[in-house]
């Protein structure tokens, strides 16, 4: 049972294996066969090119269909729209500017966004800006109660007498004539200038 296996020298393997040649085959093509294939593949661009180009082409014609379409849409909804503006449209977009204008506000600033732009309020306030909150007008008679009242008291003070408190009021009308006095002569002069 002991038999004995003939053993190989690595040696004699290895000189069999290196003796023999594997031989790949070598395939050359020929230049007519290159020019071929050349052609071929230039021929496949130029078919994918035309290709492209027949897809934008007709995308563009789709496109200009459209704008036409839309164009002639817009001609009809111009001659439908009215071309003037009434007071319900002006009223609409006002409420609507105001409602989108409050949702950014803080609930205190909503409420009193509210109340100062009451029609009521609104119209009052508008009233007092072009008639009696005129800034010539406030401004001069603010100057004109400061400085007199100021030289009142002084003079008031050292002589003793009883200063009335209907003065500062007083003056502050006078004050307030002669700064609307010199705004009206500001502005003749303004448009005597033009």
């Amino acid at each position: 049972m002991a038999e004995k296996l003939p053993q190989h020298k690595s040696s004699e393997s290895l000189a069999g294996f290196e003796q023999t040649e594997i031989s790949k085959p070598v395939v050359e093509r020929s230049d007519a066969e290159k020019i071929a294939e050349a052609k071929r593949e230039k021929h496949s661009a130029e078919k994918s090119a035309e290709r492209a180009r027949s897809k934008v082409e007709a995308e563009s014609r789709k496109t200009n269909e459209v704008m036409a379409a839309l164009n002639e849409a817009d001609d009809h909804k111009k001659e439908e729209t009215p071309t003037f503006v009434t007071k319900a449209l002006k009223s609409k977009a006002y409420n609507d500017i105001m409602r989108s204008t409050r949702r950014q506000l803080k609930p205190l600033e909503r409420t009193f966004s509210k109340v100062i732009h009451n029609p009521t309020v609104d119209t009052v306030s508008e009233v007092a800006a072009k008639t009696v909150a005129r800034p010539y007008g406030i401004m001069g008679g603010a100057l004109i109660s400061l400085l007199i009242s100021s030289f009142v008291v002084v003079i008031a003070r050292d002589s003793g007498f009883e200063i009335p408190l209907s003065i500062f009021m007083v003056l502050f009308v006078i004050g307030y004539v002669i700064g609307l006095v010199f705004e009206a002569i500001l502005r003749t002069v303004q448009r005597a200038a033009k």
